[in-house]
């Protein structure tokens, strides 16, 4: 397969040819892959196996086109390129039915969980694991962020919802359910007494104008989620005061009106309007509705009329129906129960029916249920609550008549026993009648709690009217579409218990949020469309869950809700449920097996086949069942994941120049690992996790620094510090605390968001290592203790130390603080024997015809340079390396040199000089080149070792020499400066530091040379030294340390900054959290001015700074006269002085 830089170029610019698209002309570069043509020119075709910076593989057949003519009728648009007049076809549905085909195939053998079934489960398809995460991280406002993209009723919810997610959780095969709905209540609870109530963001109002009938969980949810979307809404309620059933049909105990009335206030809180004692069909018909000019309107009337038996005796006086008896008692009426009551149901309404009896005075509360104990739809714990509250519960016992006395008042209820009888078709077990069992059971009340259905006299559907095509079922529902939520009326939707007859809170509510989302898109395109439902890819669908697979997990106590004691509760209506403390919820949060797969928001396997709409299990048959591999510390291999499409092991190979990874085995049986299935920590893995930013599914995944996960986090640009390559970076991050780092693929430093080991996972060192807050009143004191210290101490004995990491805007002003101890040092605590910057640029760089690498490790001192290094390797451009023994650049390089030592390295250099000097005949103009020549005139060479590679270098045209700040330290800089000279090179110098402000250091004029003994009194900014400061210096940093004398200050994340990467460019570095309640500059500035008394104030630093930096860029424009250097070599102590190369122990 060709490669697109095989484009011909004629004249100097690119070959284009004729194309057609889908019928359409287009023009393309000659040698463009098919793939590339189209994706130019606006045509999507799905891949998972090609990526740009990769060689084409076409292992995965989802780029399948159809070419006209082409030597075969279908063929794989990544690895075929453009002719003149080439007919492509991207959308026929043949080729739709194989990529479908294709991504059902790889489907097949995917045995993974997208998302916990828990979601799943869920009618409003709550992110749980994200919302428990964020609990576990003890952020509840992130919590309830989660919560309410799909639920705007998380306390309501959090207390009475019936919990389908916890029936779901898989710890139900190892102990017990995780307390979800508990975990969501506390979340909630948090956040309701916040002083910064968590508050979504809400588009401008757009002009258009929504009508919803009714105030219920439905109604109110959909007016939540379109005013968010800028419609000004309008909400019409019956009832006096709003919340539909969640106010009028559940209890007190259970949902105080004081959290439903907080929930309601937020929807309020943007603009809704809610008219209560505005009935349907009373106080106003649907034509008044249409006659204001709504542009849509959507029906939540719920499901308000109670439903009977059809027995004898119903007419009693004494016989409610659940929803009325339970609505009367809110509404404060007197309602003379009687000893006596009997409530007929199982559900929640029964259950809350018969609770409240108890509250209300009744000393015998007796539930008749036909069916047995499991076939309950009550939740388990309000049964368990009911009976501890001493209500009795007769299973398999059905009423047949209530029996009155003369004045019509209700006295018995007469009942006949139950059997379950055998399975029907559906394989559910329906109960009968033993027939001789009948018994009666004294009553003064009876309620009827078996259901409830809309009230339909509320619409009457009328020719000509707004009503003329609503149509409804046979059980009192409104016909809907059940994707769209459309009525047979156009403009007209409905929802909640109308639509589905009477149902559950959380299926109301995420009627509300699809139905919304339907109105929004009709609204705004004029279409009706399908509410999207997610592909979600299941275990179960390939292998049905048991215990068996989950006995490897730990078992771990479930947390229990504390409540109100059953002898105190059964006498008020106070709420039963007290609610999870901080350590209860963190404890239970813990328990989350976090199921489902931590790339499921950026997963292309699973976009596909949301796009295809795949059948996972169409094609049935065996699937791998692989153990995961969590050996590695921040990556984490999952082989059922895999699809074998090869580009981690592509990525490592062709962009890192390592070759890790491999295919193992052969056919059905194939998978992905490294040799003898070593650890990777047991290879040469430099951990830069670019295998990971290549998997197209979650088969390989970088851990967030988080306890529980997945979940989205907020995302903010910035840059890494740990070297002074200056890559562009993206940070996830929750409340204060970063926890992952991504490249940044728009970038065009580090191409491709193409990162190292120390941007991705640097920022671990911080989180584990970050120091205590200092209040900013604490901090002035420290100023006081560090002006005595500083005045104290003698000029020529104090230095003020320099973290290379450091901005540029910090490094001014500590040159002004400096500036007041004229004798002191202030610098790096390297000692530069030298000053220089490179002399290159990364455009040059990519541009080179060779590459020379001199004393510096690339794989471990900037990783980033080998994706440019190996693209000169595809260019076929010469590779040379002369430095320490490394086995993982030598398998990439033309020319390979080796020594032990910087001082061998230097005679190398001077050797392969003095051979130029003598069998090329090589001179320079440069003033000082005899003095140079009779130097270079006693070191040795070895010709036959050389030969080859002086010719290389002499015929390169722009090479690249890339090297280290090191070699200023060691000495070894001068000789490199003077082969460079020598070849007339020295604008091809590229120089790497340790950190992002290596060069800032000395561009600033701190590259300096101090005498370590003489220095008495230190002053350490942002250099971290651990525990190994000298007890009486003063230190600047954001670690833990046990030094007294610490200010704390940001860490890199929490400061923005301007800083001088080795290219010599000048970048900004944006703040991404925060840390302290100051800035580094503020605190520098209060420094200088309790030093010297003066008034400096931020105007007049940025003033001052802007002078600065422009001074910085007109020096950097500067060429300085170039001559040889004639110094000794040194192999003194290379430091590893700046806190961000420290990280290297701890990856």
């Amino acid at each position: 397969m060709s490669r697109e830089s095989s484009a011909c170029r004629i004249g100097g610019k690119m070959d284009k040819v004729k194309i057609y698209i889908n019928g359409k002309e287009f023009e393309a570069i000659k040698g463009t892959s098919v793939l590339n043509a189209c994706r130019e020119n606006g045509f999507e075709i799905p891949t998972l196996c090609y990526h740009e910076q990769l060689e084409p593989f076409g292992s995965c057949f989802l780029c399948t086109v159809e070419i006209e003519g082409g030597k075969k009728k279908y063929s794989l648009s990544c690895g075929t390129n453009v002719f003149n007049d080439m007919k492509i076809k991207t959308d026929t549905k043949e080729i739709w039915n194989q990529r479908k085909m294709a991504l059902e195939l790889l489907m097949s053998n995917h045995y993974a969980d997208c998302v916990g079934p828990c979601r799943i489960a869920c009618p409003s398809n709550i992110d749980i694991q994200g919302y428990i995460a964020a609990i576990a991280e003890g952020n509840y406002t992130k919590a309830i962020s989660i919560i309410k993209k799909d639920n705007p009723f998380p306390a309501v919810c959090g207390r009475v919802c019936t919990r389908p997610c916890e029936n779901e959780c898989r710890r139900n095969y190892i102990d017990s359910k995780v307390g979800i709905d508990y975990l969501k209540r506390y979340a909630a609870d948090k956040d309701l007494v916040s002083k910064h109530k968590y508050s979504a963001e809400q588009k401008k109002e757009n002009g258009k104008s929504i009508a919803i009938i009714g105030a219920g969980p439905s109604g109110l949810s959909a007016a939540y989620y379109l005013a968010l979307e800028g419609y000004s809404i309008d909400v019409f309620e019956q009832y006096s005061k709003p919340g539909g059933m969640l106010r009028y049909g559940i209890p007190k105990y259970r949902l105080p009106h004081d959290v439903l009335d907080a929930e309601i206030e937020s929807i309020i809180s943007l603009g809704v309007k809610i008219h209560t004692n505005k009935k349907l069909g009373m106080d106003f018909s649907l034509d008044d509705i249409r006659e204001k000019k709504y542009n849509a309107i959507y029906l939540a009337i719920g499901a308000h009329d109670c439903m009977f038996m059809g027995i004898e005796g119903e007419d009693a006086e004494g016989v409610y129906g659940g929803i009325d008896f339970l609505r009367e008692r809110v509404e404060g009426k007197n309602v003379k129960l009687g000893k006596n009551v009997i409530v007929i149901g199982g559900g929640n309404t029964a259950i809350d029916s018969a609770r409240v009896s108890v509250r209300s005075g009744a000393s015998n509360v007796t539930m008749v249920y036909r069916r047995t104990i499991k076939e309950m739809p009550a939740h388990e714990s309000e049964i368990e609550d009911a009976v501890e509250e001493g209500i009795k519960i007769d299973f398999l016992t059905n009423p047949i008549r209530v029996i009155k006395d003369s004045s019509c008042k209700v006295i018995k209820l007469e009942c006949i026993k139950m059997e379950i009888g055998v399975p029907d078709a559906s394989g559910r077990r329906s109960p009968k009648p033993i027939a001789g069992s009948e018994f009666t059971i004294d009553a003064d009340t009876v309620i009827f709690a078996i259901g409830q259905k809309s009230e339909l006299k509320c619409i009457e559907v009328k020719p000509g009217t707004a009503t003329e095509k609503l149509t409804f079922t046979k059980w009192h529902t409104i016909n809907t579409d059940e994707k769209t939520f459309q009525t047979d009326q156009s403009g007209i939707f409905a929802g909640g218990d109308f639509r589905r007859g009477s149902d559950t809170v959380i299926g109301s509510i995420a009627d509300g949020k699809k139905a919304a989302w339907v109105i929004n898109k009709y609204l705004v395109t004029g279409e009706v469309l399908d509410y999207p439902e997610e592909f979600y890819s299941k275990k179960d669908n390939l292998e049905k869950q048991k215990n068996e697979f989950y006995t490897k997990f730990e078992k771990i106590e479930k947390m229990n809700m504390p409540k109100v004691d059953a002898a105190k509760r059964k006498l008020s209506f106070e709420e039963v449920e007290k609610g999870f403390t901080d350590e209860m919820a963190k404890h239970e949060a813990g328990r989350c097996m976090e199921c489902g797969c931590k790339s499921v928001f950026d997963c292309e396997l699973k976009d596909n086949s949301n796009l295809y709409e795949v059948i996972q299990n169409t094609f049935g048959g065996a699937h791998k069942d692989i153990e995961p591999d969590n050996r590695h510390p921040y990556i984490f291999f999952e082989p059922n994941k895999c699809i074998n499409c090869g580009r981690c092991i592509r990525m490592c190979s062709e962009v890192v120049g390592l070759s890790i990874l491999g295919f193992i085995n052969r056919g059905f049986e194939t998978t992905i690992g490294t040799p003898f299935n070593k650890s990777l920590l047991d290879t040469d893995c430099i951990s830069c996790g670019l295998c990971y930013d290549a998997c197209p599914t979650g088969a390989i995944e970088i851990k967030k620094d988080t306890l529980k996960g997945p979940m989205q986090f907020t995302k903010k640009n910035s840059m890494c510090s740990y070297c002074s390559f200056g890559c562009e970076i993206i940070c996830e991050f929750m409340g204060d605390k970063i926890v992952s780092v991504a490249g940044n693929n728009s970038s065009d430093i580090n191409k491709f968001g193409n990162i190292c080991k120390y941007a991705r996972f640097g920022f671990r060192d911080i989180n584990e290592n970050l120091a205590e807050k200092m209040s900013f009143e604490k901090i002035k004191t420290k100023i006081d203790s560090l002006k005595k210290y500083l005045d104290s101490s003698s000029q020529e004995d104090l230095a003020f130390f320099i973290g290379e990491n450091v901005s540029l805007e910090e490094i001014f002003m500590l040159k002004k603080i400096a500036g007041n101890y004229k004798k002191s040092y202030i610098g790096s605590l390297k000692n530069y024997r030298f000053n220089a910057v490179s002399s290159t640029t990364l455009e040059n760089t990519r541009k080179s015809d060779a590459a020379i690498i001199i004393a510096i490790s690339p794989y471990d001192d900037v990783p980033m340079i080998m994706p440019e290094i190996m693209k000169l390797k595809k260019r076929e451009k010469p590779l040379s390396y002369i430095g320490f023994a490394d086995r993982r650049i030598k398998k990439n390089q033309d020319f390979y040199f080796d020594f032990k030592s910087y001082g061998k390295i230097n005679e190398f250099l001077n050797g392969l000089m003095n051979y130029f000097i003598k069998n090329k005949n090589m001179k320079s103009s440069l003033k000082n080149f005899d003095s140079f020549m009779n130097n270079m005139a006693e070191y040795k060479y070895d010709e036959v070792k050389i030969k080859e590679f002086a010719d290389m270098l002499l015929h390169s045209e722009n090479p690249v020499f890339i090297s280290s700040y090191n070699t200023l330290t060691s000495g070894l800089f001068p000789t490199i400066n003077n082969l460079l000279a020598l070849l007339n090179k020295s604008e091809n110098l590229l120089l790497f530091g340790e950190s992002a402000n290596s060069a800032g250091i000395i561009q600033m004029g701190l590259a300096k040379i101090y005498e370590s003994d003489k220095i008495k009194n230190r002053i350490y900014y942002n250099v971290a030294l651990g525990n190994k400061y000298e007890e009486e210096s003063f230190i600047f940093d954001f670690r833990k340390t046990n030094n007294r004398n610490i200010i704390r200050i940001n860490h890199n994340f929490a400061e923005r900054g301007t800083f001088i990467n080795a290219f010599n460019t000048i970048i900004k570095s944006e703040k991404v959290v925060n840390d302290l309640d100051y800035s580094n500059v503020f605190l520098l500035i209060e420094i200088y001015n309790a030093l010297t008394n003066e008034k400096y104030d931020y105007s007049k630093f940025e003033k001052d700074f802007s002078e600065e930096l422009n001074r910085i860029e007109e020096k950097s424009g500067e060429i300085s006269d170039t001559e040889f250097i004639l110094a000794d070599i040194t192999d003194g102590d290379i430091k590893g002085t700046d806190n961000n190369r420290n990280i290297k122990n701890f990856l």
